[in-house]
């Protein structure tokens, strides 16, 4: 069985910027993760803002423009010019294979 991180905090404390990064980083290690990759969250607007933030950082790193991530990757030693590939491989792939993305709501997932 795979690696199970779960978070839990309150309101306005940087649950949806965590679990974005987390994703991202997992990405990129491997670009083909996210189909291994389940997010569940409580409610659709949670679901809503945890895919445009994966998205939107996603395409910032794979353009080179600024991310949120930035400090963040650089603190950890991230190659700069792997992550610009990992980021537009897996920013293509998910892109293509979107019904693989699964960051849902917990409701969702046990009617799945």
């Amino acid at each position: 069985m795979g690696k199970i991180d779960i978070l839990s905090a309150s309101a306005g404390s940087g649950k949806t910027y965590r679990l974005a990064l987390n994703y991202i980083k997992t990405l990129l290690s491997e670009p083909y993760n996210y189909r291994h990759i389940l997010a569940v969250t409580f409610i659709n607007k949670a679901t809503d803002e945890l895919k445009e933030r994966i998205l939107t950082q996603l395409n910032a790193l794979a353009s080179g423009t600024k991310s949120d991530f930035d400090d963040e990757l650089r603190k950890q030693n991230y190659d700069p010019e792997v992550v610009k590939a990992n980021a537009t491989k897996a920013r293509n792939l998910i892109l293509h294979d979107y019904n693989n993305f699964a960051v849902m709501t917990i409701d969702k997932f046990f009617q799945r």
